[in-house]
């Protein structure tokens, strides 16, 4: 009698212990999986990485599991964490898509746009249905573009150069008289008034000449 009481009283108080909030009792792999999927899809993430690592834990080296703790991982933001748990699910399995798009998806908000290309493509060649993918590649090519055109500087505007004042013309009057001048000094007075009036013809109203 006294033993059938201990035992009603010790399943009563193991009842008690697994009813209490907290308190639960040891997981499957499987289990841990699944509730670390639904916590990711509600945007828990930090409750999600928690279980997904410890569903890793007890099934290393598990594909599913590395790539839901990448995506994870994305959620909280920490890019070092979901590229290794991406790149060890490539390790294990090279074909899976989702792994490559997760990893695409680190390395373009990294700034790895050249990595992040390639990537995203082979995602779209394997599955071309796949809009996700398919919007990913196109906002990589459009910041690649952008990061293109920032580099480019505007050649300098050519200096337009300053126009030069044409050269001042010699006053052919003025040479004249003084050719005449010269030549009447000299004595030669033909050549000197023949001088007079081409300077003439050419100013009829400069009285100079005419001194």
């Amino acid at each position: 009698m006294q033993r059938s009481r201990r035992a009603a009283i010790a399943a009563c108080m193991f009842l008690a212990i697994a009813a209490s909030p907290g308190v639960s009792l040891a997981q499957t792999a499987d289990e841990l999986y699944a509730s670390g999927v639904k916590a990711r899809q509600a945007q828990h993430f930090d409750e999600a990485a928690d279980l997904l690592k410890r569903a890793l834990a007890l099934k290393p080296g598990n594909a599913d599991v590395l790539v839901q703790l990448g995506f994870a991982e994305l959620g909280r933001n920490d890019l070092p964490a979901a590229r290794e748990a991406f790149s060890g699910a490539l390790s294990l399995a090279p074909a899976y898509q989702d792994a490559s798009f997760g990893l695409a998806e680190v390395e373009f908000r990294s700034g790895n746009l050249d990595a992040a290309l390639p990537l995203a493509e082979s995602v779209v060649r394997a599955e071309p249905g796949n809009a996700d993918a398919a919007a990913l590649v196109e906002t990589i090519r459009k910041a690649k573009q952008a990061a293109a055109g920032s580099k480019v500087k505007p050649a300098p505007a050519a200096a337009v150069p300053a126009k030069k004042a044409p050269p001042r013309r010699a006053d052919p009057v003025a040479g004249l008289m003084q050719q005449g001048r010269r030549l009447r000094a000299a004595g030669k007075l033909p050549e000197a008034e023949q001088a007079y009036r081409r300077a003439l013809r050419l100013a009829p109203k400069n009285t100079d000449i005419l001194v």
